[in-house]
């Protein structure tokens, strides 16, 4: 449900402009055909504490819906969990 989100428009929904250049030459650099889902996957190891707080299924979904990435340490801890 959160994922043709991120992945159709590879993440430009997710993180900050300033950031976004960044994230799309680490998806040319790594040139592996999934790590745009490794990526995902990474997100979702970034924001676990987040997400072990919700109670139900459609928070679950809300917060999957308004995840962020707005800084370059965010970024960094997001791309080393995808490696």
């Amino acid at each position: 449900m959160y994922a043709p989100r991120l992945v159709t428009t590879l993440y430009t929904r997710v993180v900050e402009l300033s950031l976004l250049y960044e994230l799309w030459e680490i998806f040319l650099f790594e040139r592996d055909k999934f790590f745009i889902f490794y990526l995902a996957v990474a997100m979702m190891i970034g924001f676990k504490q987040e997400i072990m707080k919700l109670k139900t299924f459609e928070q679950l979904i809300q917060f999957l819906q308004s995840i962020k990435i707005s800084s370059h340490a965010h970024l960094a801890d997001i791309y080393f969990h995808a490696i």
